[in-house]
């Protein structure tokens, strides 16, 4: 295929965006973050759902999360090594089907779903969607069919050691499957501080409209891909809080797994090498997660800067600090309560200001 014509887009337009917890596991807290202790601790499985303002582009899922194919599939062995390495809880109200319903969505409304990566607490409830496109980085699918080796008994060991369930995809997945490498090139919004992104990789353009930007972060998995978005969601909080990651954000970056919390982004502090095995390249790991430690690091310097009502001295390498950002790990705690906490004021506010309303005087 012929490489895409470069188009100039900087996220024009926002999307409603809501992060769903679908599911979770346990694992050691020392093997995701170095110098952490030795304790099991709850993983969530996050996801996103996008409604476009455009009624023609459908609603949008970023990852799936666990289902119950998850618990099918790891019955027999050595699959069933998967479920006994990170033991699994989804409880009712966490199906991602219930949750749907909840956001008054129906499995059919979903028009595509964009995968980071092919482990299996990202894409187990893919055959929940059969109406569905989908999209990944074609470097992660390639990988991942070398993993599984045709279905031997080998490929499934190898694949179970890297995090890989072949069962959990649709059969008719090659019909439905497409690329973001074959999307038009995209520019990234100036003033975000995300200029670092293009030592991954060439950011391209989901929808051809520019209201979505996909970005290659390497290393967890062959090619993961991450997604930018402005999120039309505003908090009428103090965004400049000391500490706060998704408080009146300009722009959302969904990581998926290279990072798996915000502290240890913030901290510097990358997965130990216990987690070395797992991970498709440790260079490249290392790499990625990099690039995301000075994306943050800036990000926040501006912040607190707009906190203290100074004006930073603009810097001619770098764009200014015109957007906040937020980072979303897939498989971080905090980052869902907080996202969560602020949802829950914005419904709060919409309330109270509602019933203002209704009580003041007709002028």
């Amino acid at each position: 295929m012929s490489e895409p014509t470069s188009v100039s887009r900087s996220l024009t337009q926002s999307v409603e965006f809501h992060l769903l917890r679908v599911g979770s596991c346990r694992h050691r807290e020392a093997v995701a973050m170095r110098g952490a202790p030795w304790r099991l601790i709850e993983f969530p499985a996050l996801c996103g759902v996008f409604r476009h303002p455009d009624p023609r582009q459908g609603v949008v899922l970023y990852d799936t999360g666990y289902s119950d194919a998850f618990e099918r599939a790891t019955v027999p062995l050595p699959e069933r090594f998967y479920r006994w390495m990170t033991p699994v809880d989804l409880p009712q109200h966490e199906q991602l089907i219930a949750q749907l319903g909840a956001l008054g969505i129906t499995p059919n409304e979903i028009k595509l779903v964009l995968i980071s990566h092919f482990h299996a607490d990202h894409v187990a409830g893919l055959r929940l969607f059969p109406n569905a496109r989908l999209m990944c980085m074609r470097a992660d699918w390639d990988w991942f069919r070398a993993m599984h080796g045709g279905g031997s008994l080998w490929g499934r060991l190898r694949g179970v050691r890297k995090g890989f369930l072949h069962e959990l995809l649709p059969d008719d997945i090659t019909k439905r499957l497409s690329f973001a490498e074959d999307m038009p090139e995209a520019d990234l919004p100036p003033g975000a501080f995300l200029e670092p992104l293009l030592e991954l990789g060439k950011p391209r353009d989901i929808l051809g409209d520019g209201s979505m930007i996909a970005v290659p972060l390497p290393g967890h998995s062959c090619c993961q891909m991450g997604v930018i978005f402005r999120d039309s969601f505003e908090s009428t909080t103090d965004s400049t809080k000391k500490g706060s990651n998704l408080k009146r954000q300009e722009l959302t970056f969904l990581v998926s797994d290279a990072c798996w919390s915000i502290r240890a982004v913030r901290e510097n502090r990358p997965p130990s090498s216990l987690a070395n095995f797992l991970v498709h390249s440790v260079a490249e790991y290392r790499k990625t997660f990099e690039v995301l430690c000075r994306i943050i690091k800036d990000a926040e310097a501006a912040r607190l800067t707009a906190q203290s009502g100074k004006t930073a001295k603009p810097d001619p390498n770098k764009t200014g600090s015109g957007f906040t950002l937020a980072l979303v790990p897939s498989h971080c705690t905090a980052t869902f309560n907080e996202w969560s906490a602020c949802r829950m004021r914005q419904v709060l506010d919409a309330s109270a200001a509602s019933s203002d309303s209704r009580l003041s005087p007709l002028r």
